[in-house]
């Protein structure tokens, strides 16, 4: 087996199987190198194939369709090791419709596929045949039925173990099977079977004078729109002055000048109110403050209240 394709279910549904994974026998017997109970993420086996070939693209045979529900039927003991303890799903039509999808895009790709004794998931692999039994009188306790029919796992034995009722696969992941140890398996992509979110919608409105289309986007980004982290706080937006700046000033013809007088004070583009000199124009176009320096009186013979 050199790639799998895994139907992997959703994080609360993952959690609680891995819960129940990590139950070991009371009395196991294990030799100190053995390869048995390795860590492993809960999964169905859509397919498996030796080769890939170099343009492929999970994307491209996965059908984003929404995520797949699915429901236990029973539990299978085996006398292997990947079979040592299973569980088939029931087929469901959403999980037959999936599946088929994808070994279709696979034939059209020319990849030579495997899928043996789907839909089941594999929850234990032990290496010994003795810790297999072990095992397997173990994990009858964590079965029931439900009124229905349906198998029902528990994550444990005791009365603070949960059930899981059913398996809804939300991804697919392309997984490398190439080594020996189950624990070096790699992930190489996945994605999600949820819908990709459309682009928001636009509406159309009419110029009033020429009666033309004016395409807008229902929701028009603003400064602030904009991704933040879920861990970090939200941009403060910049200082804005709290009053209305104010038009300039033309300055009276009988100064003769072109110069115009900005009335906006200084002081408006700083968070506090700084008083400043007002500026006053002569008759020459020049402006000077209306509290020069003794130097500047002095030389012009001006004096200043």
């Amino acid at each position: 087996m050199g790639y799998a394709l895994w139907l992997v279910p959703s994080q609360d549904e993952a959690n609680d199987l891995h819960e129940l994974m990590t139950l070991r026998p009371a009395q196991s017997d294990l030799p100190p190198r053995t390869r048995s109970y390795p860590d492993f993420h809960p999964h169905v086996t859509l397919a498996t194939f030796d080769s890939l070939p170099p343009t492929f693209r999970l994307r491209d045979v996965i059908p984003q369709e929404g995520p797949v529900k699915a429901y236990f039927q029973s539990a299978k003991p085996g006398s292997t090791y990947l079979g040592a303890m299973s569980v088939h799903l029931r087929k469901t039509a959403e999980l037959e419709h999936l599946h088929r999808n994808i070994v279709s895009k696979l034939d059209e790709r020319g990849i030579r596929w495997k899928s043996r004794s789907f839909p089941h998931m594999s929850l234990f692999y032990v290496d010994e045949a003795p810790e297999r039994e072990r095992l397997q009188r173990m994990i009858r306790r964590c079965f029931s039925r439900a009124d229905d029919g349906r198998l029902v796992l528990w994550t444990g034995i005791g009365r603070d173990s949960r059930p899981i009722r059913r398996f809804t696969g939300s991804s697919v992941w392309l997984v490398d099977c190439h080594s020996k140890d189950v624990e070096q398996w790699s992930r190489i992509d996945r994605v999600s079977l949820s819908r990709p979110r459309s682009a928001p919608a636009h509406r159309v409105n009419r110029d009033a004078r020429g009666g033309g289309l004016q395409y807008a986007e229902a929701h028009p980004p603003t400064p602030y729109h904009q991704h933040v982290p879920a861990n970090s706080h939200p941009p403060h937006p910049p200082f804005v002055h709290p009053y209305p700046r104010p038009a300039a000033v033309p300055i009276p013809a009988e100064f003769n000048t072109a110069h115009y007088l900005n009335a906006t004070p200084q002081h408006y583009y700083y968070e506090a109110f700084i008083p400043t000199l007002p500026a006053i124009p002569f008759f020459n176009g020049q402006f000077m403050t209306a509290y020069p320096s003794g130097d500047y009186a002095h030389a012009h013979g001006t004096q200043w209240f």
